[in-house]
């Protein structure tokens, strides 16, 4: 009796773990099934992920060149406008020079030399710099400021564009970042570029090498 009853429950238990074993096989199939699935639709996924990447790519270079081009539009016709005028000037006062040169007005020739204001002259080109730029970016002042705590922050006169520190990460956001050409562009000494240069970045929170960076990130209109 008691072999019968055991053979009975070997049965039964051998019966259960048949069905089991086969609920677990289709579950594993399923369970298969699906990771395919799910494989081929996280490739889908990565696919669709790296084409949103690319995308992002493209039209952050895409806003980039936009930039670039309208930039060189504005400043193009900048120069050539500055340009002419000085072209006009130089003209002007080279021909008054040689009327007086002839005549040998030696002492008049060297008063109109002694007249010419370079100071005045580089004053006037820096206004027409500062609203061209401010025209074409114009939330430089506060974006920039945004880089330092409100004690370091940078305070215009009411009459003020730019100032000095300005104007030259001013020239840094246009890609002018030589400092040699930067010091012949303002009339600086090199050694007066670097100083400033050097006083704002660590005026700033944040570290040196990612200050011009930030800096070089302020959009133009």
């Amino acid at each position: 009796m008691a072999v019968r009853l055991l053979a009975a429950l070997m049965l039964g238990f051998a019966c259960i773990s048949y069905v089991q074993l086969r609920r677990l096989r289709r579950t594993g199939a399923l369970l298969a099934a699906s990771n395919s699935k799910l494989h081929d639709k996280n490739k889908k996924l990565q696919t669709l992920n790296e084409k949103q990447q690319l995308n992002r790519k493209l039209q952050k270079l895409n806003r980039g060149l936009n930039e670039a081009n309208h930039l060189q539009e504005e400043y193009i016709g900048y120069y050539f406008n500055n340009t002419a005028r000085y072209i006009d000037k130089l003209e002007g006062l080279k021909k008054n020079l040689g009327n007086l040169l002839s005549t040998k007005q030696v002492a008049t020739a060297q008063r109109l030399v002694e007249e010419i204001d370079i100071k005045s002259e580089r004053t006037d080109l820096f206004k027409g710099f500062n609203t061209l730029f401010v025209q074409l970016f114009p939330n430089f002042v506060t974006e920039f400021n945004a880089l330092f705590t409100e004690a370091d922050r940078i305070h215009l006169a009411e009459t003020q564009l730019l100032n000095t520190e300005l104007r030259i990460f001013a020239l840094i956001r246009l890609r002018i970042t030589d400092s040699e050409q930067i010091s012949r562009i303002l009339g600086y000494p090199i050694h007066t570029v670097y100083a400033y240069k050097t006083r704002i970045k660590n005026r700033s929170f944040l570290p040196n090498e990612a200050f011009e960076a930030r800096a070089l990130a302020i959009q133009a209109n």
